[in-house]
């Protein structure tokens, strides 16, 4: 596997959790890390009524929202329109979306992991993906 192929399953999990998993053949991970931290992420936008991805409200969080490319910019999108009538408290949901952020970062350092083993031992990672 080139280095090319590392740095794409390292942005393509970045991009959406789990996506580097499935580009790598490790179709069970991928599942498991995109119903983890996309449920997480939503969860916690829910719990902030869906206005806590701002970079103007909340520059510090934003910082952990970088690290799920597609869903903050989903959520930047989507929500930009809806205005802050009463600035309610959305630590636990501003938490709980840059926890789902940060812990894309550790499976981004799993698929790097993953496919630079499957680069030095290329028999082995033959064989865990064909089970």
């Amino acid at each position: 596997m080139s280095s090319a192929r590392l740095f794409l399953s390292v942005f393509l999990t970045w991009l959406v959790p789990g996506l580097g998993h499935y580009s790598i053949g490790r179709r069970g991970k991928a599942a498991y890390f995109f119903v983890l931290l996309v449920a997480l992420y939503v969860t916690g936008m829910a719990l902030a009524e869906f206005r806590n991805v701002s970079i103007e409200r909340h520059p510090y969080f934003s910082l952990a929202y970088g690290f799920m490319g597609l869903p903050t910019l989903v959520a930047l999108v989507a929500t930009a329109p809806l205005r802050v009538e009463n600035d309610l408290n959305p630590d636990l949901g501003c938490l709980l979306t840059a926890v789902a952020g940060l812990l894309n970062v550790l499976v981004m350092i799993d698929a790097y992991t993953i496919a630079e083993d499957s680069r030095s031992h290329p028999a082995a990672a033959g064989a865990a993906s064909a089970s």
